[in-house]
């Protein structure tokens, strides 16, 4: 969800999710479960199901937490498998719930594990994730690895105090001249920067609540921690953000994730349990400042070729010149690029949308069958480093990102905009406007009776004189009440479930053979994949990212006149079926076995009979 008033004031995040003693309001006994209580959960699945299930340790967390995957379908030899990534972030507790109950849900429905398996990951996080369970309650993406955050001669010297003890971190206000919020016009409940271009007059300094602990002017800028796992993955990755980590991997949680992913090449799809949501608010393909039709070649590239590196040329044209340069080679658009230097990719790609859509719209079907609203204040977008978007730009595989839970918003989102003296033109825009997501939330907690704002109270601060602590409660954003949870859980597993039906399903559906004459035969053959999926994405054909499906012939006495013996099947569309021919002599009939392999596919053999 858009969090521009919180993250302009908080720079650890602080809007987010409640529960707990002042938001929760269950009467039921659903709750959401600690560290001990999710590893337990998941050791009890497997010593009761120790043929199916299997439990990998892929990390230890700078605070000394196992970080765990479980997975589902050992019992399977061969085939594809999806990765589920839940609270990278540490800040997202029903992500864990999320990959709790799918595991549950997975062995419970074993159709769905068939001819997949599943790799769950519950906590991407689990240091900060305990900050959830904490008292004081505070919300912190970062793990507890040793980081001087302010660069100065300590490091965790100046982290938060819960000054009023009301059991959560919040915001301090103090009056000053020369301050930088003003009162909302939508509540005076909310603050906004004011604007000096609008002749508007800040009269509040925010800070987040406690003291100057080690006495520099700053409040709470050396918390204990950290880096945060969830923004510590390669693709975008932000250099010179502490948070981020001093490079991609570094933190041992993201490091584990990877190295196991990249140790099974069978993973076709990942989802990701967290705060983004990329089936309610679609990625867009975004726009491009490169134009294939004048592209400009760097200097090595012009003494490869011969061009000149003053021109443009079209992309046909250095297709052509490279081909002529090496012309043992298959030379593709995407090698042209690969050539060029033209950077990291960072628009999702307009064929790969196709299947965005689709997916989509079955997922708010799903919504609306369970009697889930569709109606929800918009999430977070996906951040630089995260584990969603290095899926789908590295990997190449079709990255689903859920946030099971956003607040619900009335169907007329529009409020009277403030009066204005000019006047208004006949046929002009509406003079409504629709209000802020802080707005929404706190129209949200009135209407379902939650507690997640803790109003402005006097206090008087040991180094600051007179101020006032309140604001959002940690974990008020995008944690639902225990009461709410289990609903939303069960009218959404079921399908991310079903997703396990969508990822490609390749394989060898006909052939024809014809003979050409003299022991000659021409033999095509008919690849199909029979899901809705593409594979491999529209982006794994640019990174050249999963590996590809492989048709390997072999033949006693069979001898391969044209194509070749192992041949890459290119991309293969959803629903979509790819012809492959060959050429081969047969002194005699025999049979030709035709093999499609890979780590995303069951490999299967077929024997085809030539002559006769």
């Amino acid at each position: 969800m858009n969090q521009i008033f919180i993250q302009a004031i908080l720079f650890i995040g602080l809007f987010m999710p409640v529960s707990g003693a002042r938001a929760q309001s269950s009467t039921g006994d659903w709750k959401y479960r600690n560290f001990q209580e999710v590893q337990s959960n998941l050791k009890t699945l497997q010593s009761a199901n120790p043929a199916v299930v299997a439990l990998h340790k892929i990390a230890v967390s700078p605070g000394g937490k196992e970080v765990t995957v479980i997975e589902i379908g050992r019992d399977q030899s061969d085939g594809p498998a999806i990765f589920v990534g839940a609270n990278f972030d540490g800040i997202t507790p029903l992500a864990t719930e999320g990959a709790l109950h799918l595991a549950r849900y997975l062995m419970d429905n074993p159709e769905f594990r068939t001819n997949v398996r599943w790799y769950i990951l519950p906590y991407g996080n689990p240091d900060a994730a305990v900050n959830f369970f904490a008292k004081p309650r505070l919300q912190s993406r970062l793990n507890a690895m040793e980081v001087n955050l302010d660069t100065d001669d300590q490091a965790n010297e100046d982290g938060y105090e819960d000054l009023n003890g009301d059991g959560f971190i919040t915001m301090m206000r103090k009056k000053a001249p020369d301050g930088e919020y003003r009162i909302s016009d939508e509540d005076p409940r909310l603050l906004v920067k004011a604007d000096p271009a609008k002749s508007e007059k800040g009269i509040y300094k925010l800070y987040t609540e406690g003291i100057d602990n080690d006495g520099d002017g700053l409040y709470n800028e050396d918390e204990p921690g950290g880096v945060n796992p969830g923004i510590n993955f390669p693709h975008e990755f932000r250099h010179f953000v502490k948070e981020a980590g001093l490079y991609p991997g570094q933190a041992p949680e993201t490091y584990g994730v990877m190295k196991f992913i990249y140790d099974h090449p069978e993973i076709a799809m990942t989802i990701t349990f967290g705060e983004s949501n990329l089936l309610m608010d679609l990625p867009q393909e975004g726009k491009s400042d490169f134009d294939p039709t004048r592209i400009r070649i760097p200097e090595r590239l012009a003494r490869q070729t011969g061009l000149s590196p003053a021109q443009t040329y079209t992309m046909e044209q250095l297709i052509q010149a490279l081909s002529a340069r090496f012309p043992d080679a298959e030379v593709t658009e995407n090698m042209v690029l690969g050539q060029l230097s033209t950077g990291p990719e960072r628009s999702f790609r307009k064929n790969d949308l196709v299947f965005y859509e689709s997916l989509s719209k079955s997922y708010k079907e799903a919504l609306k069958n369970a009697g889930l609203p569709v109606s929800l204040m918009a999430p977070e977008k996906p951040a630089n480093g995260s584990f969603e978007l290095w899926s789908y730009f590295h990997l190449g595989v079709p990255s689903v990102a859920l946030s099971l839970w956003e607040p619900e918003i009335q169907k007329d989102t529009t409020t009277a905009a403030a009066p204005s003296s000019a006047p208004v033109r006949p046929g002009s825009a509406s003079q409504e406007k629709k209000p802020s997501a802080e707005k929404q939330l706190l129209d949200y907690f009135n209407r379902k009776g939650i507690d997640g704002f803790a109003g402005w109270q006097s206090f008087m601060h040991p180094q600051l004189g007179e101020v006032e602590i309140g604001g959002f409660i940690p974990f008020s954003a995008n944690t639902p009440p225990a009461g709410e949870a289990e609903k939303w859980l069960k009218g959404q597993i079921p399908f991310v479930a079903s997703l396990a039906h969508s990822i490609p399903d390749i394989g060898i559906t006909g052939e024809e053979v014809t003979a050409l004459g003299a022991g000659v035969y021409r033999v095509e053959l008919f690849i199909e994949n029979k899901s809705t999926l593409p594979y491999p994405t529209d982006m794994g054909l640019r990174n050249q990212q999963p590996a590809p499906v492989i048709l390997s012939l072999d033949g006693n006495g069979i001898t391969l006149i044209e194509g070749q013996a192992r041949t890459p099947v290119t991309a293969i569309g959803g629903n979509q079926t790819s012809k492959v021919s060959f050429v081969v002599h047969a002194a005699k009939p025999g049979d030709l076995k035709a093999k499609l392999e890979s780590p995303a596919i069951r490999n299967q053999t077929r024997s085809i009979r030539i002559g006769n």
